[in-house]
């Protein structure tokens, strides 16, 4: 063996306290270990890295225990060619599950990306939202929506959402995915309404959210299906599918001997929906939810954006629940669109009309007269194409009632203009009006029913009434809010010694004998019996009411059960379908361009407060204020002034300020109206009780509750203050969107509650009476049951 030099070269170097050498277990161990660690590392970096990547769409979820996929709905850039998520996308169709269970209400997303996508931030895949949810049938569950993967599947090596490719606006899917519609008509699957749609004329209730012709704010009155997106925006900027309405009448109902109302013929087609296909064409299959719907053909072979096919719904008997066609791909589970037929209960109404005559001679008794034509033209229109829709059948009377009354005594309510007699009626004063349909519903019912004298006496006591608060007036005669004179009126007992008066007290006890002598007669009070019948009043002595330049042909006051017909009404072309319209006010219905009335619809979410909501409480508050804090406070301030002038204690000032509202409210109830029923308890008890009563008082003890100015400053500088909050907080606050419900005259071009007549006064040529509203349908039930208008046939 060679020997080392011994210059040192290649020497080993000596070392102190070495180690033993380690065997190959101990090496290989400590090898393990030392990898075992590394690959820790290695893996918290990577899942750091995943947990970075942006979620897109197709990405898998879980809430608690159910899996799902995440869907991207707005139109954004995409990474790796598909939509990518952002912080907007937390809505329920966001999240398809695979054992159906729905998210129902969630907040806001939490841990998501600083970059944004069209001005929001991105979703992560460590990304979660908190929510509430359940499966249909299930307790709600609380929890959160996670991403189990990103839904990428080439890993990035950077993540750069500036630089995604051009914008998409559909999602990938394999299988054949579409909205079903529902559509009236072929006509109506091609956008046509009124008069446009000659194949629907009302004949059975076919109810279609389309924002062409309904207000945008309607659409929360129809159920969403929730698991599939339209892909035009169907209202409010909103992409969803809202499921349209169907009644069907059992067989052998009532009018519907010959069955016609039991077997209609809708059409079906397919939809684009907010998706691209690589599948354009399929048999969908039309499954009813009871047996007593039968579809035909259950299977209807659809090509996306094709022509609509023909089905017939066939009701083989009652059903007191709504019943559900769901359209789906042959052997696929998604539900692409749902029709709701309606409960078919049907109710039944006797239509009664009343022909009403003035002349020189009053009729005692109603006279059986022959329906004329119209009146039977009505009630074909009502059954067959208008109320039938709502499922209320009505009969006809057996004969029209005539009565006449007498012309002296109804002159009050005419003017007569260019020949013509009209009923003084205004849209700010209806007060006639009102006074009108009562008299025509208590009159004919005193003539018809044998009541013709309990009538006369109740109107005696009436015109008894109307004599003593005449006389009353004379001598009360106060017009002017003066303190002075209420001082005066007080020292002097004015309201006591009129009410004391000879004539007065002569007046007011033979009033309350007649009524005694009256309730003695006549124990049970009558009314127009209105038990399972509705009225229309028609007459062709006046003209119309209002005037010419605004002319209404005919009216019913809402909730009514009754409608007032005139002579222009009888002779229009449309006559018809006018008393229909008014019969749907009978039946508590309202104008659908009636913008106060009907509203707005606010989407809000629960427990938030907007701005809107801070700016209802400021203007609220302000008012109060204004119009009773300072009010309160100038009076009080002018009363102390009044008080160190005359030497007179403040509290007499205020018990006289009461006072002086009270001889101010008294002016006003002398010159209201009132029917023998109300008046003791309107104006008598008031006069007795609050005025005299407070005459009998001295001022001071008239005060007892009044507000002390100290107090008022101090309750204005509160007020002011949380004003002053109100109005910080309203800057913080975001704003909720909001709808009308209401849409201008005619443009619904078909709905029996709107008017032929555009706002300008012209008439819309494309407009046409022939159909009801799903939720109107609902209301004229429900009213009719509540007051009784309605009879159910079991």
């Amino acid at each position: 063996m060679d020997r080392l030099n011994n210059d040192g070269k290649n020497a080993v170097p000596e070392t102190q306290n070495q180690a033993p050498e380690q065997t190959p277990d101990q090496m290989k161990a400590a090898n393990s270990q030392k990898m075992a660690g590394k690959r820790a590392e290695n893996e918290e970096k990577d899942k750091k890295q995943e947990d970075l990547l942006l979620a897109i769409d197709g990405a898998k979820i879980k809430f608690n225990a159910h899996l799902g996929t995440f869907k991207v709905l707005n139109d954004v850039p995409t990474t790796q060619d598909k939509l990518t998520g952002t912080i907007v996308e937390k809505q329920t169709p966001n999240f398809i599950f695979d054992d159906g269970f729905i998210l129902t209400k969630s907040i806001e997303w939490q841990n998501f990306g600083n970059a944004k996508v069209q001005d929001n931030e991105v979703l992560l895949k460590k990304s979660f939202l908190p929510g509430v949810g359940a499966v249909p049938g299930t307790p709600p569950e609380t929890g959160k929506v996670e991403f189990v993967d990103s839904g990428q599947v080439n890993i990035p090596e950077s993540i750069d959402p500036k630089g995604a490719p051009v914008l998409r606006n559909t999602i990938v899917e394999q299988t054949f995915v579409a909205c079903i519609d529902f559509y009236r008509s072929q006509l109506n699957a091609d956008g046509k309404f009124g008069r446009e749609d000659t194949q629907y004329n009302g004949e059975f209730g076919f109810d279609r959210f389309d924002k062409q012709v309904c207000a945008e704010g309607l659409a929360s009155k129809y159920e969403k299906l929730s698991n599939i997106i339209t892909k035009e925006k169907t209202y409010a900027g909103k992409k969803e599918y809202l499921c349209p309405y169907l009644s069907v009448w059992g067989p052998n109902t009532e009018s519907n001997t010959d069955n016609k109302k039991s077997k209609i013929f809708i059409y079906v087609r397919a939809n684009e929906a907010f998706v691209k296909r690589e599948i354009n064409e399929a048999d969908i299959e039309l499954i009813s939810s009871d047996d007593k719907i039968k579809i035909s053909p259950n299977i209807v072979r659809l090509s996306i954006k094709g022509a609509a096919q023909k089905i017939s719904i066939e009701c083989t008997g009652a059903f007191s629940k709504d019943v559900t066609i769901i359209a789906k791909a042959k052997e696929q589970p998604q539900e692409l669109g749902k029709l709701i037929v309606k409960a078919n209960t049907i109710y039944k109404t006797i239509i009664q009309p009343v022909k009403v005559t003035f002349g020189t001679t009053a009729s005692t008794e109603s006279k059986d007269i022959p329906h004329v034509n119209l009146m039977k033209d009505i009630v074909k229109l009502f059954n067959e194409n208008s109320f039938n829709q709502a499922y209320i059948f009505g009969e006809l009377a057996a004969t029209t009632k005539h009565v006449t009354f007498l012309e002296s005594e109804f002159k009050s309510f005419f003017n007569d203009i260019d020949g013509k007699r009209y009923l003084e009626y205004s849209a700010s004063n209806k007060q006639k009006a009102f006074k009108y349909d009562e008299l025509m519903g208590r009159r004919f019912e005193a003539n018809n029913s044998g009541k013709a004298d309990q009538q006369r006496r109740e109107e005696l006591l009436n015109k008894k009434i109307e004599n003593l608060l005449k006389e009353i007036d004379k001598m009360y005669g106060y017009k002017s809010d003066d303190l002075k004179k209420a001082k005066k009126m007080h020292e002097e007992h004015k309201v006591t010694n009129i009410w004391n008066d000879q004539k007065i007290k002569a007046l007011y006890d033979d009033f309350v004998k007649e009524k005694a002598e009256y309730n003695q007669l006549y124990p049970n009070s009558f009314k127009l019996d209105q038990n399972g019948k509705i009225y229309f009043f028609y007459t062709e002595d006046i003209h119309g009411a209002g005037s010419p330049e605004k002319e209404i042909q005919a009216f019913s006051l809402i909730n009514s059960g009754t409608a007032q017909i005139f002579n222009s009404a009888l002779t229009d072309k449309d006559a018809a379908s006018l008393i229909i319209h008014e019969l749907g006010h009978a039946f508590g219905l309202r104008h659908p361009f009636e913008a106060e009335v009907m509203g707005r619809y606010q989407i809000k979410e629960n427990g938030q407060k907007y701005k809107q909501d801070y700016e209802d409480e400021i203007k609220n508050l302000t008012v109060e204020i204004d119009s009773v804090i300072n009010s309160n406070i100038d009076n009080l301030e002018k009363l102390e002034g009044i008080s160190k002038r005359d030497n007179i204690p403040i509290s007499d000032l205020q018990g006289l300020t009461l006072l002086n509202e009270r001889y101010k409210s008294l002016e006003a109830l002398v010159t209201d109206k009132y029917s023998f029923t109300n008046f003791e308890a309107n104006f008598v008890d008031f006069v007795k009780n609050d005025v005299i009563g407070l005459e009998g008082k001295a001022l001071s003890q008239i005060s007892s509750n009044a507000v002390n100015l100290l107090q008022e400053k101090e309750n204005l500088k509160m007020k002011k203050e949380e004003l002053e909050r109100l109005k910080k907080e309203r800057k913080k606050a975001k704003s909720y969107e909001e709808f009308p419900n209401s849409k201008a005259n005619s443009e619904t071009l078909e709905n029996y509650l709107d008017y032929r007549q555009k706002t300008d006064g012209t008439f819309n040529s494309n407009f046409q009476y022939k159909s009801f509203y799903q939720w109107q349908w609902k209301n004229m039930i429900n009213l009719g049951k509540t007051r009784k208008y309605l009879i159910e046939i079991k």
